[in-house]
């Protein structure tokens, strides 16, 4: 064990701040330890490249050869070099510069010429040509001979220095990576530091479905590496290299800092188990920086059991190790609370003060109930092959789940099953009796076997848990699928032309023969026989291709049932003429089997011819344009949800002038390119369209279709009344053109060979299929709130598609509730057009009187829904009303006009004073108030009141002046119609 310590001579702060930043903190003097230590200052030397083979095979990563040197000071630049099969070194990428984890690195994409079998690789440092090192000749691997490794520790990487006695002094680093297959990945140390590693790890590279690609993670001990005392970078280059004859190795560089453990999570598998079930624990730990602790000691405790003490009790079992990943995993715990905790100092025996917890994880328990049973196909499938289900294959494809009330499985349950049978193209349907399948599994589960007498037609399985001593019977949820024979199908025929020294993607299909269902997720072998060609499969192939060799490859069919595959034609020098060449691609779905043990026999496969030649001048072009508008509509032009179908002819030359008797040209690649709306596949009538698959369950509204994008490259076809022409669909749904006019041009660009043709389609809104979102508004510029008597009010009626473009033009009938307010619109017996925006206001309402109104518009323009085939459907009895807003008609306000209010006054026999304010009638409900004035001209409030229908008020005032005269005085307030007034003043006795 080599720990070297701070040199003497830092000061407390200094060592805080190296602490604070990751850095050991060690007891004696070493030296700096970038990669450079221990290097010539001119020299390099290579760290990888240390097994016998390289690959340009896919790693899981990426499909890079790794070149990684070091070198010393004075290195500032490395050019790599390539020499094949002895041949003269060629410079492979440009000069690289020292990375920030001090190395030179070049991650290559490999360019063997054809049939190259050994490779060197060499690196030339800008210090001169006598300081080249070399790898030396190295095994070519091909795709299916070589395993390929990427590790993944480029950048920092934490060591745990354990404080554990059992690890005597060990560092750990924890290193992951991908591998293209399964098998064993050795892990080590490179470079020089530590000088005497403390040995290499094997772990294990597995892949998990639906991966096709390994992964593994492994733990180093770097034990004697000597760490800088100063502020120099912790440099190491670690090394990962698989197995067997065809092993590759990787290298990368890191820069090191010290791990101290600082968090800690714990989750259950699930928190809730059924009686005496168990739950797997699993515990996370990290360091200061968030990253993994390799190698760290977790146990757990629980709380106090029957003794008296007051310290938790410890587990009983042995602690665990967390893995490269810094993951520990706890299986089988059961009811009761548990503490998990990172040993952080020697002490393992129990959880210490220094030791990190993690939040305490309780399981509890509840007793399980029979509620759900559920039939399904093991893979998710809908279709099969009737090969995948019958024969040697039968008994693996279908089973039932049976879960309690909170999803968990419940063992030991018997389960009865039935098929109900419908033959394909027609015939009487059967059921068989319920059986019985045995008892359900640890996870739920018992197999379902499909019929032994299997024949093609449409399968439901039913199954039960059965009535046992009255426990009651459970119906489950059955499951549906077609099975038959499967055929595959190439998308160009039975041939297919391709450029000469070019490329071409062929795409083909693996379904059912009665078209009733894809077969996704399965395999197709594929090989290409190049006749007397040098035509191969690509290096880069489609997602789902795996390239295997020159002339094998496989796919995996996507979901619905496709495949591709690349095939590519060398090039040849400026100076050689290209040479046409033929050959055969076949496809073979060897194993229609699901992922069962036993692959079931082939019996889908097709082939097809490709010509790789010199592709034909084109003449011309020609578009046709046919609109696709559901039968029964009355539509005729293009418009949202109103397709175009484009077919296009591709025409060569002949020697004559006269156009039609040009060769229509197959297999020509078409470019299709529209400037807006978007691209479907190719469709002659509107059951042919292809649905978008979130509206294409029966009762949607028709007219959403698969968008393929703004550009698309098509085939012309080869053979038979197809010749020469190839076809796709042009659709439109939300557009800010339509909103003006109704209208909008959408610009068809079609190029094939040299020659570009456009067409220019225009696209109407009045093209409606499903009307929605109406509204009747009040014109722009028209008054918000209650309306005069007398004038004029101007609506708008909007009404808008499916996609939220507006729908002008669309006729309406208009109705008021008003028997006093009336309308008029600007069409024939009260009816109108919906609006555009630069539409005048249609409809105009006003009134004679006071009142309140109502206007309804009430539209037919039908519906269009998708029926349970994915065909159109048409309502044209389907209306759509809407209401404005409720009117509120007034009398327009009078202007105020002045009065006249006069007071007089007389002394009653009572002695009071009768004091009474007259004004004209049109002053009703004006408020009044009656001042007595005194000597000082002071006005005093004595009484108030409201003036009558008669425009008067009067009041009875006790005299509180005796024989002396008492002077008065009024005030009228305003109204709507009178303006306010001050009364003449009175005296009375």
């Amino acid at each position: 064990m080599n720990r070297s310590g701070l040199k003497r001579g830092l000061s407390a702060a200094a060592v805080s701040a190296l602490a604070a930043a990751g850095l050991p903190l060690l007891a004696s003097s070493a030296s700096a330890n970038p990669l450079t230590t221990g290097l010539d200052a001119d020299s390099l030397t290579f760290y990888s490249q240390y097994t016998g083979g390289v690959s340009a095979e896919d790693d899981g990563t990426n499909s890079t050869i790794s070149l990684v040197v070091g070198g010393g000071s004075n290195v500032t630049s490395v050019q790599f070099q390539a020499s094949f099969d002895g041949g003269a070194p060629v410079d492979i990428g440009s000069p690289t510069a020292r990375t920030a984890d001090g190395v030179f690195q070049l991650d290559w994409t490999p360019a063997f010429p054809a049939g190259t079998a050994q490779v060197s690789f060499s690196a030339v440092p800008n210090t001169g040509l006598a300081h080249t090192v070399s790898t030396g000749n190295k095994a070519v691997r091909s795709a299916a001979a070589g395993t390929t490794v990427e590790l993944g520790t480029e950048g920092e990487r934490g060591v745990f220095q354990s404080p554990y006695a059992a690890d005597s002094g060990a560092d750990w680093v924890g290193l992951t990576g991908t591998t293209s297959d399964a098998g064993d990945v050795v892990l080590s140390t490179r470079s020089a530091n530590p000088a005497q590693p403390a040995g290499t790890a094997t772990t294990g590279s597995t892949v998990t479905a639906p991966a096709t690609h390994g992964q593994f993670a492994g733990i180093v001990d770097i034990d004697g590496y000597a760490y800088s005392a100063g502020s120099e970078s912790n440099q190491i280059v670690f090394g990962a290299a698989t197995t067997g004859a065809g092993a590759t190795d990787d290298a990368e560089a890191s820069s090191l800092y010290l791990q101290t453990i600082t968090s800690i999570t714990a989750s259950a598998s699930r928190t809730n188990v059924p009686t005496g079930g168990t739950a797997d624990v699993t515990v996370t730990v990290k360091d200061q920086r968030g990253n993994p602790v390799a190698n760290a000691l977790v146990d757990y405790n629980t709380p106090d059991g029957s003794d008296a003490g007051t310290e938790p009790d410890d587990s009983a079992a042995a602690a665990v190790r967390t893995n490269a990943k810094g993951v520990a995993t706890f299986p089988g715990l059961g009811k009761g609370s548990y503490t998990f905790y990172a040993n952080t100092t020697a002490d393992v025996a129990t959880q210490g003060a220094g030791d990190v917890a993690a939040s305490p994880v309780t399981i509890t328990e509840y007793t399980p109930v029979n509620t759900s049973l559920v039939a399904s196909a093991v893979d998710g499938y809908s279709d099969f092959d009737l090969d995948e289900v019958t024969g040697a294959e039968n008994g693996d494809d279908f089973v039932a789940t049976l879960k309690d009330q909170n999803g968990g499985p419940i063992a030991g349950q018997p389960v009865e099953y039935s098929w109900h049978f419908v033959p394909s193209g027609g015939g009487t349907a059967t059921d068989t009796a319920f059986a019985s399948a045995g008892s359900t599994n640890a996870q739920g589960q018992v197999a379902i076997p499909f019929p032994a007498a299997g024949a093609a037609g449409t399968y439901t399985l039913n199954v039960r848990r059965p009535n046992v001593n009255g426990t009651g019977l459970l119906n489950g949820t059955p499951v549906t699928v077609d099975v038959a024979e499967s055929e595959i199908t190439f998308e160009g025929g039975n041939s297919v032309n391709a450029p000469v020294n070019g490329s071409t993607t062929i795409k083909g299909t693996l379904a059912l023969v009665d078209g009733s269902g894809p077969l996704g997720g399965r395999t197709v072998a594929l090989t290409y026989a190049p006749g007397s060609g040098d035509a191969s499969f690509a290096a880069t192939q489609p997602s789902g291709t795996t390239r295997t060799s020159a002339t094998q490859a496989t796919a995996v069919t996507a979901a619905d049932g496709t495949f591709s595959v690349t095939l590519t034609d060398p090039t040849v020098p400026p100076n050689v003429t290209p040479t046409p060449e033929t050959g055969t691609l076949t496809a073979v779905a060897t194993g229609l089997n699901t992922g069962d043990v036993t692959p079931g026999p082939a019996d889908a496969t097709d082939s097809i011819t490709v010509s790789f030649q010199q592709p034909a001048t084109v003449g011309r072009i020609e578009i046709g344009t046919q609109v696709l508008a559901p039968a029964g509509t009355n539509v005729t032009k293009a418009g949202p949800g109103v397709p175009v179908d484009l077919d296009i002819t591709v025409y060569g030359t002949d020697s004559d002038a006269n156009p039609a008797n040009d060769p229509k040209l197959g297999d020509v690649p078409v470019e299709v390119t529209v400037d807006k709306g978007f691209l479907s596949p190719n469709a002659e009538s509107t059951t042919d369209l292809t649905l978008a698959a979130d509206h294409d369950d029966a009762g949607d509204l028709w007219g959403y279709f698969q968008n393929d994008g703004t550009d698309e490259t098509v085939d012309t076809g080869d053979a038979g009344a197809g010749l020469g022409t190839a076809g796709v669909v042009a659709a439109i749904e939300k557009d800010a053109g339509f909103d003006d006019d109704g209208l909008t041009d959408l610009t068809v660009t079609v190029k094939a060979g040299s020659v570009t043709k456009t067409e220019t389609i225009t696209y109407d809104v009045r093209a409606l299929l499903n009307a929605t979102d109406p509204s009747f508004e009040r014109a722009a510029g028209e008054p918000a709130g209650d309306v005069t008597v007398g004038d004029e009010l101007g609506f708008q009626l909007y009404v808008h598609d499916q996609f939220g473009n507006l729908a002008g033009d669309e006729l309406a009938r208009v109705s008021d509730d008003s028997p006093i307010a009336d309308f008029d619109t600007d069409e024939a017996a009260d009816t109108t057009l919906t609006d555009f925006t630069n539409s005048g206001p249609g409809v105009t309402a006003f009134s004679d009187a006071p009142t309140t109104q109502t206007l309804t518009a009430t539209m037919t323009p039908g519906a269009v829904t998708v029926n349970g085939t994915g065909d159109p459907v048409v309502d044209n009895g389907k209306t759509v009303a809407v209401d404005s807003d409720p009117i509120t008609w007034v009398e327009a306000p009078s202007t105020p006009v002045a009065i006249d209010a006069r007071l007089t006054g007389s002394n009653k026999a009572n002695g009071k004073d009768k004091v009474t304010v007259k004004a004209p009638t049109t002053a009703e409900g004006a408020a009044v108030k009656l001042f007595v004035v005194k000597a000082n001209g002071k006005r005093v409030l004595v009484k108030q009141g409201t003036l009558d229908d008669k425009g008067k008020v009067t009041w009875t005032v006790k005299d509180q002046n005796g024989k002396a005269k008492t002077k008065y005085v009024a005030k009228v307030a305003s109204t709507d119609l009178t303006k306010a007034d001050t009364t003449n003043s009175i005296r009375v006795k």
